[in-house]
Order: C-alpha cells, then sequence, then structure tokens
C-alpha cells in the first residue's frame, strides 16, 4: 500500500482545490482543525488548513503525524518571493526548507543540535513532483529558498556563526598557512558543510593567526582534543538564583568551543567574534566569566579532572584572554551560560 500523504494549507482557499480530488472523503473535526480524508488517484491521503503562522502549521502537522498516520506531509499554498527570474502562478518546490528569521546557531549551537538548519524535503515527494513537473506544461521551479540575508550580505551574528562553522569542521593539522586554511574552507564549501556566502565570509588569515599563536599550537598538538562538546547536567539552583529552595535544582546546558587535557588539567578555549579594542577586550573578557565557570563546571562533572586554564580567544585583536577561575556565576548574573 502507498504511504498515507498529508496535504496542509494555510488558509482554506488553498485547500480547496484539493478537495475535489479527495475520493470517498470523510471529515471529522480534532483540536479545533477541520480534517479531510480520503483517496487521491489510489493515494491515502489527509488535508487540511492551519490557519497563518507557524506554531499554527507545526500543531496542525503533529496531528497529521499522531491522528492520521501520515508518513509524509506536503505544504501547499502561495506565496511571495524576492527571486527576480520567478513569475507570478509559477510552481516552486522546495528541495529543502529552513526558518528564514531564527539565527542559525538556535539550531545548531542548541537543542536539537542540528548539522544544519537544512530540512531536506522527501526524495520521495520530490522524485513524484519531478515527473509531475514533466508533464505540467508549465513553469516547475526546484531548489531551495534564497533569503534577503543572501542578499544583503551576512550580518555580524552570521559571519560569526559562519567563523564557528569553520572552526568546528576544519582539520586542523591543515592550517599551518593561509593557503592551506584558504583551500580547507573551500573543501568545506564543497562538501555543503557551509554555504559558499559562508566561506566568504570567513578570512583564512585571522585563522592562521590563531593557529600560529601559542594556544593554537597547542590545540594542533593536543591529542584529546575535543570541539564543539555538548553537555546538559543539573547542578544546584542556588548557584544561579539567589531565591532558590533549598534543593532545588537547574538544568545547565550548553555547547563548548574546543577543549583539551594537559598534565596540569583541562584548557577551556571559547573562540568570540566580538567588535573590541585593547581598551574594552579586558571588560568584555570578564563578562565571559560565568559563562566559562559554567563550561567548568559541566567539564570537571563529566569528564571528572579539573579544569586549570579557561581562554578566550578573540579574532577581533588575534589574541587569547585568560581568565581566571570562578566556582559558579554570581546569583542574578548567568545570562551568559549559553553559547555566545
Amino acid at each position: 500500500m502507498l504511504p498515507k500523504i498529508g496535504i496542509l494549507c494555510a488558509g482554506d482557499d488553498e485547500l480547496a482545490p484539493f478537495l475535489p480530488l479527495l475520493d470517498r472523503r470523510s471529515v471529522r473535526r480534532q483540536a479545533m482543525l477541520t480534517i479531510y480524508e480520503g483517496w487521491i488517484s489510489s493515494v491515502p491521503a489527509a488535508a487540511l488548513y492551519s490557519g497563518v503562522c507557524k506554531v499554527n502549521a507545526a500543531i496542525a502537522a503533529q496531528v497529521l503525524i499522531d491522528s492520521c498516520r501520515v508518513e509524509a506531509i506536503i505544504n501547499a499554498g502561495t506565496a511571495g518571493g524576492i527571486d527576480p527570474s520567478i513569475s507570478i502562478f509559477d510552481t516552486v518546490i522546495s528541495t529543502e526548507t529552513a526558518y528564514h528569521d531564527v539565527a542559525e546557531d538556535i539550531l545548531t549551537e542548541f537543542h536539537p543540535w542540528m548539522d544544519s538548519i537544512w530540512f531536506p524535503g522527501d526524495p520521495f515527494l520530490l522524485s513524484l513532483a519531478t515527473q509531475a513537473a514533466q508533464d505540467s506544461g508549465r513553469p516547475v521551479r526546484f531548489g531551495r529558498p534564497r533569503f534577503v540575508s543572501e542578499e544583503m550580505g551576512l550580518t555580524p551574528a552570521q559571519r560569526g556563526t559562519a567563523l564557528h562553522l569553520v572552526m568546528q569542521f576544519i582539520d586542523f593539522s591543515r592550517t599551518e598557512t593561509v593557503e592551506q586554511v584558504a583551500r580547507e574552507i573551500r573543501r568545506l564549501v564543497e562538501r555543503q558543510m557551509i554555504t559558499p556566502q559562508q566561506g566568504e565570509a570567513v578570512r583564512p588569515e585571522k585563522l592562521t593567526a590563531f593557529f600560529s599563536s601559542a594556544i593554537g599550537r597547542e590545540v594542533r598538538a593536543s591529542e584529546t582534543l575535543h570541539r564543539e562538546f555538548k553537555f546538559s547536567i543539573l547542578v544546584p539552583a542556588a548557584g544561579y538564583y539567589a531565591r532558590a529552595s533549598r534543593g532545588e535544582k537547574v538544568l545547565l546546558q550548553g555547547v563548548v568551543d574546543c577543549w583539551f587535557e594537559t598534565p596540569e588539567g583541562i584548557t577551556v578555549l571559547d573562540f568570540k567574534t566580538d567588535r573590541v579594542d585593547e581598551r574594552t577586550v579586558g571588560d568584555r573578557a570578564e563578562e565571559y566569566r560565568p559563562q566559562l565557570a559554567a563550561y567548568s563546571r559541566a567539564l570537571e562533572e563529566v569528564t571528572g579532572r579539573q579544569v586549570c586554564r579557561r581562554v578566550l580567544w578573540f579574532f577581533a585583536l588575534d589574541r587569547a584572554e585568560e581568565v581566571p577561575y570562578a566556582s559558579v556565576p554570581e546569583a542574578g548574573n548567568s545570562k551568559k551560560q549559553e553559547k555566545t
């Protein structure tokens, strides 16, 4: 039997063309949604409209999955676009989709820790769409969305994300020269680990400056190097909230850019793309003390080893700032726990 397909539209006008196609149609209500079920050309299907916005769409998609037991969902309807090559009434089919209004690191550096912000289209549905496009006689476009950021350039936050991605995936053994780093960035683009625009946003000479520094040489030589280390631990809430009840705990969650072991203990290294100068770098490093303390606490609990050194590398100045140990962030000053 063919897999059951869900059809999800934002509005009733967008859903209307599908309803006459449903044979042996039944109608029911659930979660304030009207669900139409039947068969389209012998393919079992369930269709509904959710109302506008991502939250409504997420609720409706979950209803289709849980209640209607669909195995794939087609999100159909009308939309605007910024690509001048697309005309009104063209059909556009996304091979990949992504949130257009969420910073990339929200999805990749925090839960759910995705490898990429892109959600690939279902291969089965894309193959059917390809066949239909060949017989449609009308313009049909395949591809992934191009957002305004791609036209206007990356924001400072997006450039920071690009640099962090390169530092996550680059081969540290091939970073002795600017030319080697540039080749590594091109390799990441070719393997689609970063986008071409992200590759262009990262300056190879900045990475070379890090790898040629004292801390960079330690990183390259380390046999215990860990990158993008994710952790989630429960800790006493009193260290973070002055009014916490006795015995109350909070979830401490984050991602450590880099850490490695030495005979003296663990070194924590965090990369920063902040805009700082010689006058402000000391104060900015101090602002990150709670974050580094949280990382240290997590690593000590997970590994059983002591953290002996906490280092920030500021790419703006091509230099390291060591931050002395602080056991826990002061109450009310824990906003820097999260990755920045």
